[in-house]
């Protein structure tokens, strides 16, 4: 059985300094930008990328609808993702050829999650369970309806909920297998998600009562903050500090 230990950099331990001014000789790192245009309408704005890959918004032209783009950069072109049957679309996340986000059904009666794989252009319903916050790793999506969050598989379409279903759970990073994020309850806590085995975890603080997952690593890192014991009998926290859970053989 795999558990969490939380590790942190406490108040009054000595912390590396920093790394040293660069040589004067080594060049400074410069950036070109570049202007990914739009879809025939007046704004555009991206979201995410993934290698060569750039999703986001962009208004149609005559700012008719606003729709879903990927935008291939060694190409220079920018697809229309179209949209569930209405006029409103968004990409939140891309992972190699798979992009999802949320779109208004036909009618714009109703708001779902979509993904739409660039090779095939095949688009999935994800329906309302992931209308919210998607995020993409492999075949695995992942979203929520504004209380609960839930995986959707993309091969064989199965939905599954993440947590005991207590309080508003909200997913912040899924890498692999791991989900990370928070439920808001009258006592709030991060959570990993283990996809293989289903294991809901609740991660710790630091002695007081609230914790927050934002992001976890390819090995089972996650990362986040975690509150310090409260300074007194009526407080449930003292302060939060940045914390780092990892995972340990009970």
């Amino acid at each position: 059985m795999s558990t969490f230990a939380l590790i942190t950099a406490g108040a009054g331990q000595a912390l590396a300094a920093g790394p040293a001014p660069a040589d004067p000789g080594t060049p400074a790192v410069q950036y070109t930008v570049a202007d990914l245009g739009t879809l025939g309408g007046t704004n555009s704005s991206a979201a995410a990328a993934d290698d060569d890959t750039v999703v986001g918004t962009s208004q149609t032209t005559g700012n008719a609808a606003t729709h879903a783009f990927a935008y291939n950069r060694h190409a220079r072109t920018m697809t229309d993702l179209g949209t569930l049957g209405g006029t409103f679309s968004t990409a939140s996340a891309v992972s190699g050829h798979t992009v999802v986000g949320q779109s208004r059904t036909a009618g714009n009666a109703a708001l779902h999650g979509y993904a739409y794989n660039l090779l095939t252009h095949a688009r999935t319903d994800l329906g309302r369970s992931l209308m919210i916050s998607q995020l993409v790793s492999g075949n695995t999506a992942v979203g929520g309806d504004s209380l609960l969050s839930s995986t959707f598989n993309l091969a064989t379409h199965a939905v599954i909920s993440i947590g005991p279903g207590n309080g508003v759970t909200e997913v912040s990073a899924i890498k692999g297998d791991l989900i990370v994020g928070n439920v808001f309850a009258s006592n709030s806590f991060a959570f990993s998600f283990d996809m293989k085995t289903g294991a809901f975890t609740n991660l710790p603080a630091l002695g007081g009562l609230n914790s927050t997952a934002s992001q976890s690593s390819c090995s089972g890192i996650v990362v986040g903050k975690a509150a310090l014991p409260p300074p007194g009998p009526f407080t449930a926290n003292g302060p939060f500090h940045a914390a780092i859970w990892v995972t340990h053989t009970a």
